[in-house]
Order: structure tokens, then C-alpha cells, then sequence
């Protein structure tokens, strides 16, 4: 199995860190009404950027391990 470009491996760690701050900001702000939604951006960012984390410390381990 080939490794992704290196844009990609990072992409779910961008777009989960933006995804919790974008969820955070509508938590916290006054003027918006729309917390249901703030708060699913919230978890499917952390979710999101847990998983992103995971895999590339999985891929890093994985590609010491085997080195063929």
C-alpha cells in the first residue's frame, strides 16, 4: 500500500483543528442561535482530528517496523 502525497496527510488535522475552533467560536459567541449545530462541529472535529492524529502516528510506527 502506497503512502499518500504529503498534502494529504495532513489534511484531516487542518480541517479538524478548523472545524473544532469554527464550532468553539459558535459555542461561545452571544449572537448566535444555531448551538445544535456548533456542537456537532465541535465533536466531528475533535473526532476528526483524534483520528488524523492516530493515523499518521499509526503510518510513522508502521513504516519503522517495515522497512520493505
Amino acid at each position: 500500500m502506497q503512502n499518500p502525497s504529503p498534502k494529504f496527510n495532513y489534511f484531516g488535522i487542518i480541517s479538524g483543528a478548523l472545524l473544532l475552533i469554527l464550532g468553539l467560536y459558535i459555542v461561545l459567541s452571544k449572537t448566535h442561535q444555531n448551538k445544535g449545530l456548533a456542537w456537532f462541529l465541535v465533536v466531528y472535529g475533535a473526532f476528526r482530528l483524534g483520528l488524523a492524529i492516530y493515523t499518521i502516528y499509526f503510518r510513522k510506527n508502521k513504516n519503522e517496523q517495515d522497512p520493505a
